[in-house]
């Protein structure tokens, strides 16, 4: 802190003001230090005089007071001794008197020792003879008290002894007296010397205290005031404008550094007023060619404004008088621009109140943009214009800019195009209710041909050359429900109804299971068919597997069909992976014909086929409409690179979330339903359709199980039935004469909501499917469907328990041999046979699989049991791979 402060104070002494300042300050401290030491002395010296005063004064009083004592006691020994008989207690009154001396005299030694007065000139002769009169006195007093009286020689002693030290006391009192005049004499002098010394004292401080203010201020008025006043007097010229010279203070100080500052800046202000001067005359210099220049400016803007192409007019605010209009103005409304100008614009308005409008726009957002106003010819007629509104301000008065475009003719064109786009959109609506309908009527007849053909193909009496026979209509069937599928999938898209359906699902093996299901079909055309994927492509990813599949499914059959040498190459890279998301691609490269530049625009078009594809005979057209907006649905594009004779490359590109690994659940066991099982009730089960096949087909399929089944041929027929068969679960077709489904379903269940119904119905729409269950249906199948479908569906809502066959098999006969397989047992068996029971066991289709089984069987009895041991246990991929494996060892040989 003492380091600061020092630090403080010589910043503080370099500066001159500041010196000057602190002297000032310290020679006014001294001033004060001085005058308080001076009050201090005269204070001390009148204490002093006073105390002495005092001192005097009480022994004065005590003098007095001793003399009119001692006067007092001699009257009593006067008139004691004259007259001893007179007073009896006369001894002890003198003795009281006596004792009232003695303490006077004390005080008066205390008096005296405070007031220094010599003691020998007066206390020791006052105590010496005071003693011997006290020695006196009580032997007087002694004989006194003995005698009892006072007699005449006592009388007389004590008169003589009275009178003695009366005479002595007073002289000593005299003599103290004299002292004290003397004493009181030197005190005075004294205080006179005191008083003197005082003034002289107080006479010369305050002659150097002033002295020294005169200095400080003196030097105060030539180092601050004068300057500053010079300074004031400076700034205030220089406010007036009035200064001709120069500020003067020759002062190294700060008022002097201030000084130089307002110099200076007077100086710069003087430079920048004659900068100014210079300004001012070549701005005006500019004004006036500007002027000018603005006087060509509105004869250009004249100009401008007459040629605009454009209806512009300039209108006042109050009455909407129109200051302003253009040629092309006064053409639209048909009139000459002279009876333009100084009309109001209400009058071309059609509806006049559309003014107020506009005024309301204009107070609110400040401007009109692109407002359609209909307006009136000079012949009545109504055009439609395009209006923008500016407020401006013309001669101090508002005003509104108005430009406008004839938007008439393009009106009507909209509105023709609105019209056309309706019917564009009914038709496609119409198209896709046609093609839904169409699906419908196709799928119906469908279900009967599939669903007949696997009764059949139960049947344990049935030659084996029809086996061959069925499965040749199963396959026929499926192929023509995978074109059914096709033609549903293109109107779910066009109709906007297609969605995504994404799970967790395993890339590498979807790849690797696409390959292995199509490298047979390649290699009987001796094509190579190669799986690339990239180091950094992630194996399990979240999609839409089935999507996925059946865009590469299309893209690898044309692929394959285009080719007849060369190659098939299926490559998948990742070209980055951040925050969990892959950027994939996906590409199929042939060697075949390739695409003629004419055929790639509509190669993505419904039913277009190109001019190989024709050639080809073979396809409907639909398979890269589809896969291009199946991957429009995922996020890609698809893209094609081709030339005619060097093959063709078609890719797509997808973002794809990666997850960390999957958790597949185990396959559930669905073994073949043989009938129901004992201790049950007879289930009652009413089948509702139209269609006399298909209620045969359902009571076929049932009945054997152990169902007691009733048949409805309508809604009507239904819930008439319903009534008195009372059933436990009604199978009921939606597509219906005389009372429909849905009708059918609200009033059963009317009747008893808890009895369960389960909807057919052929549309694979998904808006339908939501009608179905919001009608009161438990649940549906969709035409055509699998005959363990239906069984396990009815379990399901109804609680039945079954009997399976391997059940009923294992009691009557023993388990077929449990060998493993080779891929030397596919030996025999036909190529064609071989690729579809791959194919089928790769889509893990069930009912496809057990169908061509059963065409194994007429080859091979034994390869077909344990092939049906396989696909009882859900081992689809093991049968695939042997077939591949023994497909292999066949093309080496």
């Amino acid at each position: 802190m003492l380091r600061s402060l020092r630090e403080l104070g010589w910043q503080i002494w370099q500066r001159p003001l500041a010196r000057w300042l602190t002297l000032s300050y310290l020679g006014m401290g001294f001033t004060a230090v001085t005058l308080a030491l001076t009050s201090i002395f005269v204070a001390h010296f009148t204490n002093n005089t006073l105390s002495h005063a005092t001192t005097h004064l009480n022994t004065a009083l005590l003098s007095a007071q001793i003399r009119s004592e001692c006067l007092v006691l001699t009257d009593m020994v006067h008139r004691y001794t004259a007259n001893p008989g007179a007073e009896p207690n006369a001894s002890a009154q003198i003795a009281m008197q006596q004792n009232k001396l003695n303490a006077l005299l004390q005080k008066t030694s205390l008096v005296i020792d405070d007031s220094d007065i010599d003691e020998t000139i007066f206390i020791g002769q006052v105590r010496q003879n005071f003693n011997a009169f006290n020695a006196q006195a009580s032997r007087v007093l002694e004989t006194f008290a003995s005698e009892g009286e006072l007699g005449p020689a006592t009388a007389e002693q004590i008169s003589i002894l009275t009178e003695n030290y009366q005479v002595t006391l007073l002289n000593a009192i005299r003599q103290f007296e004299q002292y004290e005049t003397l004493q009181a004499e030197a005190v005075n002098q004294q205080t006179n010397q005191v008083t003197r010394t005082t003034f002289a004292a107080l006479t010369t401080i305050t002659a150097i205290v002033l002295i020294v203010t005169l200095i400080m201020t003196r030097g105060v008025m030539a180092r601050i005031v004068r300057p500053l006043t010079n300074l004031h007097m400076g700034v205030e010229s220089i406010r007036q404008g009035q200064l001709t010279t120069p500020i003067t203070v020759n002062k190294p100080d700060e008022i002097g550094e201030v000084a130089d500052a307002v110099n200076s800046l007077y100086t710069e202000l003087t430079q920048y007023q004659q900068h100014l001067q210079q300004l001012v005359e070549a701005r005006t210099a500019e004004l006036a060619a500007t002027n000018e220049a603005l006087r060509h400016s509105e004869d250009n803007f004249r100009q401008i404004f007459n040629a605009t192409p454009f209806p512009t007019l300039l209108a006042r605010k109050n009455d909407g008088q129109v200051l302003m209009a253009n040629q092309a103005l006064a053409d639209h409304l048909e009139l000459p621009i002279q009876q333009l100008i100084g009309a109001s614009t209400v009058d071309f308005y059609y509806y006049p109140s559309d003014r107020q409008a506009i005024l309301r726009e204009l107070e609110t957002h400040g401007k009109v943009v692109d407002r359609v106003l209909q307006v009136k010819t000079a012949t009545n007629v109504r055009r439609i214009m395009l209006l923008n509104v500016l407020p401006i301000h013309l001669n101090g008065e508002l005003a509104f800019l108005t430009g406008a475009v004839d938007i008439t003719e393009r009106i009507r064109g909209e509105e023709d195009l609105q019209r056309a786009k309706e019917a564009a959109e009914a038709a496609n609506k119409a198209k896709s209710r046609f093609l839904a309908n169409m699906s419908h009527e196709l799928r119906t007849p469908l279900n009967s041909i599939l669903g007949f053909a696997q009764v059949m193909q139960r049947s344990a009496t049935l030659p084996p050359e029809h086996h061959e026979n069925l499965s040749i209509i199963s396959h026929s069937g499926d192929h023509l429900l995978s074109l059914i599928n096709d033609v549903l999938d293109l109107a779910k898209i066009e109709s906007g109804s297609s969605t995504l359906n994404p799970i967790n699902c395993d890339l590498h093996r979807l790849l690797t299971d696409l390959t292995e299901m199509f490298r047979l079909k390649a290699a009987n055309k001796g094509l190579p068919l190669t799986l690339q994927m990239s180091d950094q492509l992630p194996r399990f990813v979240y999609t839409d597997e089935m999507k996925l599949r059946q865009i590469l499914i299309n893209l690898l059959n044309n692929a394959i069909k285009f080719t007849e040498t060369g190659f098939i190459l299926l490559q998948v890279d990742a070209l980055k992976v951040v925050d969990g998301i892959a950027l994939v691609q996906f590409s199929v490269e042939d060697s075949g014909v390739g695409i003629a530049a004419e055929d790639r625009p509509r190669l993505f078009e419904a039913f277009t086929q190109t001019a190989a594809g024709q050639k080809a005979q073979e396809g409907t057209g639909l398979g890269l409409t589809i896969s291009h907006q199946f991957v429009e649905l995922m996020g890609g594009t698809l893209q094609v690179k081709s030339e005619v004779g060097q093959g063709s490359t078609f890719f797509f590109t997808l973002e794809l979330p990666v997850i960390a690994e999957l958790v597949e659940e185990p396959p559930r066991r669905q073994p073949q339903i043989a009938a129901l099982a004992d201790d049950q009730p007879i289930y009652r089960i009413l089948v509702v359709d139209d269609q006399w096949a298909n209620r045969q087909l359902l009571v076929k399929l049932l009945k054997p199980l152990g169902f007691e089944v009733r048949e409805a041929q309508n809604g009507q027929e239904a819930v008439a039935a319903w009534t008195h068969f009372l059933p436990h679960l009604t199978l009921m077709d939606l597509r219906m004469p005389v009372m429909d489904g849905y009708e059918a379903t609200r009033r059963i269940k009317e009747l008893d909501p808890t009895t369960k119904i389960i909807a057919l119905t052929a549309s694979s729409l998904t808006e339908d499917r939501s009608m179905i269950l919001a009608a009161g249906c438990d649940d549906f199948l969709l035409k055509p469907f699998a005959a363990a479908e239906v069984v396990e569906r009815i379990g399901r809502q109804i609680g039945a328990r079954f009997v399976y066959a391997e059940e009923l098999v294992g009691e009557t006969r023993p388990s077929p041999s449990l060998t493993p397989l080779s891929p030397d047992d596919f030996a025999d068996l036909p190529p064609e046979l071989l690729l579809n029971l791959e194919q089928t066991a790769v889509r893990m289709s069930i009912t496809e699989v057990a169908a061509l089984i059963d065409q194994v069987a007429v080859h091979n009895s034994r390869l077909a049991d344990a092939l049906r041991l396989l696909a009882n246990d859900f081992e689809f991929m093991k049968i695939a791979a042997l077939i591949q494996e023994s497909t292999k060892e066949h093309i080496s040989n």
